[in-house]
């Protein structure tokens, strides 16, 4: 991945990313805490994760073997005052119950500004995974006083295997609104 990951800047006119190989779960990251102003992230939601190697400063935040809290609790800490993030969660973070997932939850609205929860449709990761998915917009400092909402049914691609394209995408509108706050119903 880390190879994919350079080329990918490269072709995108980045000449020298930092592009680290390390375990962002890890106690390595905690040099690095506060430093960004932007993470455009899709975690991984599953997979291994080395309980007693995890950062102890993220298991304060939130004691659990959910990579995608954890991860949102690095973002966190990650994320310089005034830093914006856009992470791509399940549906899990939003909807079930948990004193883990509560805890992340009083985070986005207390502790950081959750600014929108844009729902992605179920298919939007087909053919790898078939995961329910939303977008949190959040940044770092104040409160959270008031959270757009908007549910994505057509992002211009079909609902199958072959990610077929399709007209109408509310991709558009979406950051039109987003753009445009006085124009959100």
């Amino acid at each position: 991945m880390l190879r994919v990951g350079s080329m990918n800047m490269l072709l995108h006119g980045v000449e020298n990313p930092a592009i680290e190989n390390r375990d962002s779960l890890s106690e390595g990251h905690a040099g690095v805490a506060g430093q960004f102003s932007l993470i455009l992230a899709n975690p991984p939601f599953a997979g291994s994760l080395d309980y007693e190697s995890t950062a102890k400063d993220l298991l304060g935040v939130v004691k659990t073997k959910k990579t995608e809290l954890l991860f949102l609790a690095l973002f966190s800490r990650l994320l310089k005052q005034g830093g914006r993030a856009a992470v791509v969660v399940p549906a899990g973070v939003l909807e079930s119950d948990g004193s883990a997932i509560t805890e992340i939850r009083r985070m986005l609205v207390e502790n950081l500004r959750l600014e929108a929860v844009v729902k992605l449709p179920h298919w939007v990761f087909k053919p790898y995974a078939s995961v329910d998915t939303s977008i949190l917009i959040f940044s770092k400092g104040g409160k959270t006083d008031e959270v757009w909402f908007y549910r994505v049914e057509n992002d211009g691609f079909a609902d199958d295997a072959q990610k077929s394209a399709v007209a109408n995408s509310e991709l558009p509108e979406v950051l039109r609104l987003w753009h445009n706050p006085e124009k959100r119903t």
